[in-house]
């Protein structure tokens, strides 16, 4: 669970590197632990998570429609940073962290 014990994170070994649209599919496809209602967190969902890898890159469901539909923002936990990614846009790959809300 997270700070808030709203959202659960899927275990370090579903922790993968893909593209963005493949990152959303698998969140949404995902079965750990009996559950199957994970998702691609957002920007402000994903900075809560603590157990994150600080060096590493990951995507967020968070969309940057104001540069175009190619783009989503991603998070740095090593500098606390939502980016988008206008480099490589949704089809570079990037690390995926799942999770799902608890009632």
């Amino acid at each position: 669970m997270n700070q808030f014990n709203t959202l659960q994170v899927a275990p370090a070994s579903t922790h993968v590197k893909m593209i963005w649209d493949q990152a959303v599919e698998y969140c949404k496809n995902l079965n750990v632990d009996g559950y199957s209602d994970w998702y691609l967190p957002s920007v402000d969902e994903i900075k809560t998570i603590q157990e994150a890898d600080m060096n590493t890159v990951y995507w967020t469901s968070s969309e940057a429609p104001w540069v175009s539909n190619l783009s989503a923002l991603y998070f740095c936990f090593s500098n606390g940073n939502a980016l988008r990614a206008d480099d490589f846009m949704k089809s570079g790959e990037l690390f995926v962290r799942a999770v799902r809300k608890v009632v």
